[in-house]
């Protein structure tokens, strides 16, 4: 198994409230990421197909065994009152620093798909 860590938080300045955007592995939706919180999710190996609610910019990762990903949920508005996410796969020591600054993820948020 390779785990991977998904994260979100709000640079100083943004306020978005409590919006909860999905976050999807292989089309199925495994959690709902609200603002400064952060979840582990073990992927078994082999590729897998990551998204949020902005499909068109889905990460393929290529999960091996034993590795650990960092994958960062960005925000941004494409209309008046429409906030999207789309998500970054960063480098490890970048993703380790970033997370800490989350608290975790509620379980209610996290979806029962193993």
């Amino acid at each position: 198994m390779a785990t991977v860590y998904f994260y979100e938080y709000q640079l100083a300045g943004i306020k978005i409230g409590k919006l909860l955007l999905p976050v999807n592995c292989d089309g199925t939706k495994i959690a709902a990421l609200e603002p400064n919180s952060s979840f582990a999710y073990s992927v078994s190996p082999g590729k897998h197909v990551l998204t949020s609610s902005d499909k068109r910019n889905a990460i393929e990762l290529n999960a091996k065994p034993g590795d650990v990903y960092y994958v960062r949920l960005d925000l941004y508005q494409p209309g008046l009152l429409l906030v999207k996410g789309t998500l970054v796969l960063v480098l490890p020591e970048q993703g380790t620093a970033e997370i800490k600054k989350t608290h975790p993820l509620p379980a209610k948020y996290i979806a029962s798909v193993h």
